[in-house]
């Protein structure tokens, strides 16, 4: 397989019967991350010891601010919604190769709306459960 342009990853949310993209993405980035669990004790010989703990897939990605694209709307659900419920998102980040898949939780929203600029929007999300990988 070739190198992956970074054009060709997209953070997708799921609206209805599909997922679809979030519209004006720049920049976005994904990471997995696993607690350890300390299991040291004094039998240990001095040395910490450590089994695997919990993962969690966090997406954080930038966008401009298009207010009434519908996917962007849904997502936004997430932390703003005028009923006051939260909202959990099913979201997909797609690469020419895969697809990691589940749900996830807002952890931030934020605007940024430069003089000379394009207003922009930067999400940060983390998966709430099992995260599967697919290939395309």
């Amino acid at each position: 397989m070739a190198k992956v342009k970074g054009k060709n990853i997209y953070v997708m949310v799921y609206k209805t019967d599909a997922y679809y993209k979030v519209g004006g993405q720049k920049d976005a980035s994904m990471s997995i991350s696993q607690d350890p669990m300390e299991t040291t004790d004094k039998d240990s010989l001095g040395w910490k010891e450590k089994e695997l703990g919990n993962r969690e897939l966090t997406i954080d990605f930038d966008a401009f601010l298009i207010e009434d694209n519908t996917y962007w709307l849904e997502l936004k659900k997430g932390l703003i919604n005028l009923a006051g419920d939260q909202q959990k998102c099913a979201c997909r980040v797609l690469t020419p190769g895969y697809t990691y898949t589940g749900n996830f939780i807002m952890t931030g929203l934020s605007m940024a709306a430069p003089a000379e600029d394009m207003a922009t929007v930067s999400f940060s999300l983390v998966s709430d459960g099992v995260i599967t990988e697919a290939t395309v």
